[in-house]
């Protein structure tokens, strides 16, 4: 399997609101064939728009906070459908 079918595969749930929400493997993760996981929490305003995007857990620490924030930031849900505190957890597999 592909390192990136499994970000996509623990998102599968939420990808019924969203229009082409997804996480590709960080570049620098991939290249040095780290695993990882986390576990983010985060809001979605009434514009669709996502926000305060907080890591719970990240494993190995550093690794895929910073590019996976990056990435979530352009995600775009249906507005006027605000959620708060949408889980979602990935698992990152260099294979």
């Amino acid at each position: 399997m592909k390192p990136y079918l499994v970000a996509i595969a623990a998102m599968l749930p939420l990808l019924t609101y969203a229009k082409d929400n997804s996480l590709s493997y960080p570049r620098r993760a991939e290249a040095l064939r780290i695993d990882g996981h986390v576990k983010v929490i985060y809001d979605v305003n009434n514009k669709g728009v996502v926000e305060n995007i907080r890591f719970i857990e990240a494993s190995p620490k550093h690794s895929f906070e910073k590019s996976i924030r990056e990435q979530m930031r352009h995600w775009h849900f249906k507005a006027n459908d605000a959620k708060r505190d949408v889980p979602l957890d990935v698992t990152f597999k260099a294979n």
